[in-house]
């Protein structure tokens, strides 16, 4: 069972059975907080539905400019003229969590990264999100970005309606290519290929955010979210999400 909320080290949590919608534990759900790379689901999102648009397509090939060489924090390393496709570029996004790939993808969906900024408050506030605002595609620090647990919730519903981003962020390992070389990436997610049913969703880190984690898994036809803001440690973020979803699954499924 799940230990006493007081016990826990998250500033902020939330646990979802995606099912019914029901919210199976909170703790400062409603909190503003830095979010770190959880932000690369909005820029997913809005760049999946650009593709669903066919305004963008995921075998465009994309030119990586001076900005994203720049980028610092999580990266695929990528330089200047470089070609990548938008399929590798959201592989990049969602597995490796590269603000290289968020700068990317959002110029070539966008004029500018400041017009896909305001796209992507718009549409936080499109799905009903109202302790979220975005300064940048990536996440890096800045004192008017954050989020909270719960819009990050809705979010991440929102992403995971698009079925196959649950079979990039499933991926412990996967191979991309920038121009005609290939390169392997590793999943940041500590729980995809070690906890049974686990294929998604997004990490997250700044030492002003700690660490951050939005997890998703299915069991016996049950999908479950759980959300963890400003964990003291990696060690401790996965040891208390792991420990949301077996509590979950717990209460689902009593056979």
């Amino acid at each position: 069972m799940l230990v006493n909320i007081n016990d826990l080290n998250a500033k902020s949590v939330i646990l979802v059975h995606l099912n019914s919608g029901d919210i199976l534990f909170q703790k400062n759900a409603d909190q503003r907080l830095p979010n770190a790379s959880l932000t690369k689901i909005m820029t997913a999102l809005l760049v999946i539905e650009e593709v669903q648009k066919e305004t963008i397509h995921l075998n465009d090939h994309v030119r990586i400019n001076y900005y994203a060489e720049s980028i610092i924090g999580s990266r695929l390393m990528l330089k200047y003229n470089d070609t990548i496709s938008v399929n590798d570029l959201l592989k990049g996004l969602m597995i490796a969590s590269g603000n290289d790939a968020a700068v990317a993808l959002a110029a070539h969906t966008e004029p500018s990264i400041e017009e896909f900024v305001q796209k992507m408050n718009q549409k936080a506030k499109e799905i009903g999100l109202v302790n979220t605002h975005f300064t940048n595609p990536h996440g890096l620090h800045s004192s008017e970005h954050y989020s909270s647990a719960r819009d990050i919730a809705t979010l991440s519903q929102k992403l995971i309606e698009w079925k196959p981003i649950l079979q990039i962020s499933s991926l412990p390992t996967a191979k991309i290519f920038i121009g005609q070389a290939p390169k392997t990436i590793k999943n940041t997610n500590p729980l995809i290929g070690t906890y049974r049913g686990a294929d998604g969703l997004k990490t997250g880190y700044t030492p002003q955010a700690g660490f951050c984690l939005v997890a998703t898994a299915m069991r016996n036809n049950h999908r479950v979210l759980a959300i963890v803001l400003g964990e003291p440690s990696r060690e401790v973020r996965n040891n208390e999400t792991i420990m949301l979803l077996d509590y979950a699954f717990s209460l689902l499924i009593t056979d």
